[in-house]
C-alpha cells in the first residue's frame, strides 16, 4: 500500500510541482488552498479534519503561509510535516510545538536547512567538542532576515547540541527604519556561545563562519 501524501498549496505552485509529483512512488491524494481552512476568520475543523483523514503526510508548499492553529491541528492528527520553506507559522508555534511533536510523534521537517549542506556536515564531524561558532552574514535586503536569521539559530543549536541557555540580542537601524543590524548572542548549557551577525545593507550576498573546538 502506498503512502498517501497531500499538499496544501495555492493552484499555481501545485501545477509546478505537477511533475515531480507525478514522478514520486507516493500516492497523490491533491491539495487544497490553505485560505480554504478558514471560515469567518477561525479554523474550518470540518474541512481540516476530512482532509487530514485522506492522507498520512502533508507536504506545505513553498510561498504558502498557513495558520499556527492549522498546524497545531495537523500535528495533533500525527500527520507527518514537510515544509518546503521556512514559515512565519512555525515559529509563531514555537512556545509549545516541541511539547505538540513530542506527545503526538510527529516528525516535522523543514527542507534546505543550511545545516544539511555538505560544508557544514563535512566540518561538523571533525569538530569533537565545540565551544565556540561565529556566523556572519551579508544580504542586500531586509525583507527576508527573519528567514535568515533562523537559517543560522538553527545552525548554532545544531552544531552545539545543548539547550539554550540565554539569548542576548541587539538590533541597529543605518540607512532607514528598517532593521538592517542584528548582533546575537546565544549562550548554551553546556558552556558554548554562539555569535551571529547578519547585516542587511551589503552591497553583495556572502557569508563567513568560524567555529573553535576541543
Amino acid at each position: 500500500m502506498k503512502y498517501k501524501l497531500g499538499y496544501i498549496s495555492t493552484k499555481e505552485s501545485y501545477e509546478n510541482l505537477q511533475d515531480l509529483i507525478d514522478e514520486s512512488s507516493f500516492e497523490n491524494i491533491g491539495y487544497i488552498n490553505p485560505i480554504d481552512f478558514k471560515l469567518t476568520g477561525t479554523l474550518n475543523l470540518e474541512m481540516a479534519a476530512n482532509f487530514a483523514n485522506q492522507v498520512d503526510a502533508i507536504v506545505i508548499v513553498e510561498g504558502v503561509e498557513i495558520d499556527a492553529d492549522l498546524v497545531a491541528f495537523l500535528v495533533k492528527r500525527s500527520l507527518h510535516l514537510l515544509f518546503l520553506n521556512r514559515v512565519k507559522s512555525v515559529i509563531d508555534l514555537t512556545a509549545e510545538l516541541e511539547h505538540l511533536l513530542h506527545e503526538s510523534g510527529t516528525v516535522l521537517q523543514i527542507e534546505n536547512l543550511e545545516r544539511n549542506k555538505p560544508v557544514y556536515t563535512s566540518l561538523r564531524q571533525y569538530l569533537r567538542k565545540p565551544k565556540y561558532c561565529r556566523l556572519e552574514r551579508w544580504t542586500t535586503n531586509h525583507l527576508n532576515i527573519t528567514e535568515q536569521l533562523v537559517d543560522d539559530i538553527d545552525m548554532a543549536v545544531n552544531c552545539f547540541q545543548s539547550g539554550v541557555a540565554n539569548v542576548d540580542c541587539h538590533t541597529g537601524n543605518i540607512f532607514n527604519n528598517n532593521v538592517d543590524l542584528i548582533n546575537l548572542k546565544l549562550s548554551f548549557q553546556n558552556g558554548a556561545i554562539a555569535d551571529i551577525q547578519l547585516h542587511a545593507a551589503g552591497s553583495e550576498m556572502k557569508r563567513s563562519e568560524e567555529h573553535t573546538s576541543e
